[in-house]
């Protein structure tokens, strides 16, 4: 662990443990996969109103059809998701999924900072940022259930899910902020860039975990077990 992350962990890892009963050699994990999870809901929320303002320039009678064809989407991702799910690991899927999430964000952003009124780039974007909540929170949470227990998870995925509280908060104020500056294009590059810190804290997580998830689960059992 470097001391970055260290300094990370004291830190909040203090206030995280006032509010919820996290043991000391959880403290990491948990910070980790607190901001792993501010990462992807500061990065899905702070594009999202970029979505109202795309369509405003697509008009009510194309995105009147994008409303089928994001049911339509949707309907031909579901199944081919749980495919993926069911062939690979979450801790190997996850990546893939964010990652790919990050290209798409970033090639949208350098299409539309090229043309504001780019009508085929803005109803992928649409349709995209309209399917995208059917999995980036399924697959982070069954990514944190290969890692933590059942025991933990009653105690720790509360103040984990805080973590995309704060960044569905924190995701739109900076939209706010930031659009005037930055553009619609620029706001698409943040959360690109959001979405690629998901993946070193992943990276980070999985690290931390290696070390000392094996014991924190083997005690969670065996506390588990002298209570029953």
């Amino acid at each position: 662990m470097t001391t970055s992350q260290n300094v990370a962990s004291r830190g909040l890892g203090r206030l995280l443990s006032k509010v919820a009963p996290i043991e000391p050699r959880e403290v990491p994990a948990v910070v980790i996969a607190f901001c792993l999870f501010f990462c992807v809901f500061a990065g899905y929320f702070s594009v999202r109103p970029v979505r109202e303002t795309i369509g405003t320039v697509l008009g009510k009678e194309r995105v009147a059809d994008l409303f089928v064809v994001t049911w339509i989407a949707s309907l031909a991702i579901i199944p081919i998701y749980g495919y993926l799910v069911g062939k690979f690991r979450r801790s190997v899927f996850l990546p893939w999924i964010y990652g790919g999430i990050a290209i798409a964000l970033a090639i949208v952003g350098l299409v539309l900072k090229a043309d504001e009124s780019n009508i085929a780039s803005g109803q992928f974007f649409y349709v995209f940022i309209s399917v995208l909540n059917l999995f980036i929170v399924s697959v982070f949470w069954s990514f944190l259930l290969e890692l933590f227990t059942q025991q933990q998870s009653k105690r720790l995925f509360g103040i984990i899910a805080a973590g995309g509280t704060v960044g569905a908060l924190v995701g739109p104020f900076l939209t706010d902020m930031l659009v005037a500056t930055v553009g619609n294009s620029g706001i698409l590059f943040f959360g690109a860039f959001m979405f690629v810190l998901t993946l070193f804290f992943q990276r980070a997580l999985l690290r931390i975990w290696s070390s000392t998830g094996a014991e924190s689960a083997a005690s969670a059992q065996s506390a588990a077990a002298q209570g029953a």
